[in-house]
């Protein structure tokens, strides 16, 4: 069944993303405590923690690119399931969760994510001496993300049991 198929996609892609958003910066800090000897002498004349900044900075750039993509990638994913649903034989429970999922993936990518990219970048070389004003919406708005991401995941993993009940 295609609806099966193209939601596992979805969830396995969440899933994904929610691994390459964290260990972007992992890696980041695993590299910065022991760099390979080359990486070391290369980075050795920025100055104090620069070379560090400039290796977050990089990850936070993918990592807004990955999100930007995956969102447009996620709401074709969602028209294409919500269309795919309302084919079936009706379930208004399947129906109203495909729905939401699609809102969900809407609000997020038209809302949150451009918002969090546009804050985030206000805060790449920010002053740490005081949190930014910039610092606490960016957390809001990073916190939402993951919360609705969430709620959506686990409404894939009850439409994609519904499905497979049939």
């Amino acid at each position: 069944m295609l609806s099966v198929l193209l939601l596992g996609g979805w969830l396995a892609g969440t899933l994904f993303m929610w691994a390459v958003a964290t260990q972007n910066f992992r890696l980041v800090d695993r590299l910065w405590s022991s760099p390979p000897p080359e990486a070391a002498e290369r980075i050795k004349p920025l100055a104090g923690g620069d070379a560090r900044l400039l290796m977050r900075y990089q990850a936070s750039e993918v990592n807004r690119l990955f999100f930007a993509r995956w969102g447009w990638t996620q709401l074709a994913i969602a028209a294409v399931f919500t269309v795919l649903v309302f084919g079936l034989p009706p379930d208004r429970l399947l129906r109203a969760t495909a729905l939401l999922m699609l809102a969900i993936a809407a609000g997020l990518q038209f809302a949150v994510v451009p918002e969090t990219v546009r804050l985030g970048r206000l805060l790449d070389f920010a002053a740490r001496a005081a949190p930014p004003p910039e610092a606490a919406p960016f957390w809001r708005l990073h916190h939402a993300y993951t919360a609705l991401d969430l709620v959506k995941l686990l409404l894939g993993i009850f439409a994609a049991a519904r499905l497979v009940r049939g």
